[in-house]
């Protein structure tokens, strides 16, 4: 198996995948480096897991996507996935081999030395495990026909006027019908910051109307504080691209960067200076010299910037510094990665990526609370668990509200399925319970959907006594042979019903022993592997080949934990 590395300059490299956990990283020791600044210095790692691969975000900054969507919990990957980290889209080539497969469906077959089965070696492990061909949103953007980009009049030309302190006061003429902007020298607008991809968006002139396109880029586009991956774009507009802002100022119009602080109006020159008496002049002097003395204390104190303008190392741990102090954690940390990056070890970036992370999913909490999505929202507030982090402990606070929100929208749902569905209404009101286990409505709801009592089974008629072994072993390879085949097409709940139906009907050992063999195999594909284990080792004396014993016996230590 192999890992397929990809920049978005399109140059490849592959990984050899020869251990059970692959760290990704900016720093050195982890197991992949990627360099670049989007990068965290522990960014995410893949574990291998009960025959998968699942990767996690180590609390990184810009968070790692899976075929698009950001995920905020350990996700379980396979071939095919795009995985997107920083500037990078990742891959993984071949199958993953699991560690053990259940034994193989055997059919019933008439009384004859019972003879288990071999276990079958997994599709994942003989499949071939051709090239990966990564696909990126970019690679599609590429291929998509596109108008030849014209020179505009000067008289045309919308300009971006820079906000945010990297680009403040800056202005970028948007001189084509197609301007290309981002970190890397190659784009038509260069913008030289960490929180910026390679290739960030584009600013295409289609039919009078500027609009502004997301290059799938890791940290995105927002127009006025709102997430587009294509917007257009209106005089005034504020866009901010990953940390950087900018404004959107149609061709020829007049605007006026505001001032960060407005000095204090001048006296009117037709006042009257009032004379002051001596000792008031000396107090006002050593006023004066005092000031002077804060000014010069704080220009001294102001972070120190290299000789291009870009912010030192030891000034970006001190500006990290006092957004720490402010609970600004993630810009914070942002900070400090730019300094670690340049050699400096600020003594608060442990803490403030362990509190950047809360302050994100306090973050998504609250936009899953306003988009009504409370299944995310619960599964956020569950993520921050017990942690003691600020933005954690902001996040508990929610926890009321979130409980009521998922509460009714699972009673709605099991409302719904209420005389349709038993199952479906059972399933909702549990899902309530076991978030909320005091809620009388999912406890009433339970009882509603319960199903109504079974018939009372009709009386069996009893074969002769001459025949009867031979009629109940005919009758247990039927369901033996039916149960195989629900197996097979994943109808697991039938297929142990069927197995369970056969070992009722007291079959001769062989037989049993094969209900058994199912009923494990059946509760392994189901995930529950204590069952698994408990139906294995009661198929144990049945098996008389060694090899085959030897194999059951390794199965049930892995699904018992032995």
């Amino acid at each position: 198996m192999k890992l397929i590395i990809e920049d978005e300059e399109g140059q490849r490299r592959v990984v050899p995948v020869v251990s059970d956990e692959i760290t990704i990283g900016r720093e050195d020791g982890n197991t992949v480096r990627l360099p670049e600044r989007n990068i965290s210095r522990r960014h995410a790692r893949l574990v291998r897991d009960d025959g998968f691969f699942v990767i996690e975000d180590l609390g990184s900054s810009n968070g790692v996507r899976i075929n698009g969507d950001r995920i905020d919990a350990p996700r379980r990957v396979q071939e095919g996935d795009l995985i997107q980290i920083g500037d990078y889209d990742l891959g993984i080539e071949g199958k993953v081999e699991p560690v053990l497969a259940p034994p193989q469906m055997q059919e019933a077959r008439p009384p004859a030395p019972m003879r288990p089965a071999a276990p079958p070696v997994s599709a994942a492990a003989t499949g071939d495990g051709g090239s990966t061909a990564i696909i990126r949103v970019s690679d599609l953007t590429r291929t998509a026909a596109r108008v030849a980009s014209r020179e505009l009049p000067r008289s045309d030309r919308p300009r971006l006027v820079g906000l945010s302190p990297t680009v403040r006061g800056q202005e970028f003429a948007l001189d084509r019908t197609e301007v290309r902007i981002g970190r890397a020298r190659e784009n038509d607008i260069v913008v030289d910051h960490a929180s910026l991809s390679r290739q960030h968006a584009r600013l295409v002139l289609e039919d009078d109307d500027w609009k502004i396109v997301d290059s799938s880029s890791a940290n995105g586009v927002r127009i006025n504080g709102e997430t587009y991956a294509m917007s257009a774009l209106r005089p005034g507009d504020l866009i901010e691209l990953g940390h950087v802002k900018l404004r959107f100022c149609a061709p020829g119009e007049k605007f006026t960067l505001p001032r960060e602080t407005e000095p204090a109006p001048a006296p009117a020159e037709s006042v009257r200076k009032p004379r002051l008496p001596a000792p008031a002049v000396a107090l006002l002097a050593l006023a004066l010299a005092g000031a002077l003395a804060a000014v010069l204390f704080l220009k001294l104190s102001k972070p120190a910037a290299t000789e291009d303008g870009e912010m030192s190392a030891e000034g970006a741990v001190k500006a990290g510094d006092l957004l720490f102090l402010k609970k600004e954690f993630l810009r914070a940390l942002e900070l400090y990665e730019q300094a670690a990056a340049k050699g400096e070890n600020p003594p608060n970036l442990a803490k403030a990526t362990e509190e950047a992370a809360a302050q994100r999913i306090d973050q998504d909490l609250d936009r899953a609370i306003a988009a009504g999505d409370f299944d995310r929202a619960k599964g956020l507030l569950e993520k921050c668990g017990e942690n003691q982090a600020h933005y954690c402990r902001k996040a508990r606070e929610e926890a009321d509200q979130v409980q009521k929100g998922y509460a009714k929208l699972h009673l709605d749902k099991g409302r719904a399925a209420k005389g349709i569905k038993l199952e479906g209404c059972q399933s909702e009101a549990r899902l309530v319970l076991a978030f909320d286990p005091a809620n009388a409505e999912a406890q009433q709801l339970l009882g509603q959907c319960a199903p109504a009592p079974a018939p009372a089974p009709k009386e069996v008629r009893k074969p002769p006594p001459a025949a009867s072994q031979a009629f109940r072993d005919a009758k247990a390879r039927g369901l033996l042979n039916a149960g195989n085949a629900l197996t097979q097409s994943k109808q697991f709940p039938a297929a142990t019903a069927k197995y369970q139906a056969a070992l009722e009907l007291k079959p001769s050992g062989p037989l049993a022993g094969l209900a058994y063999r199912g009923l494990g195999t059946a509760a392994v594909y189901a995930g529950d592997p204590k069952a698994a284990a408990r139906w294995f080792k009661r198929y144990l004396p049945y098996v008389e080949d060694a090899a085959t014993r030897e194999q059951v016996e390794k199965l049930i230590r892995q699904y018992s934990g032995e």
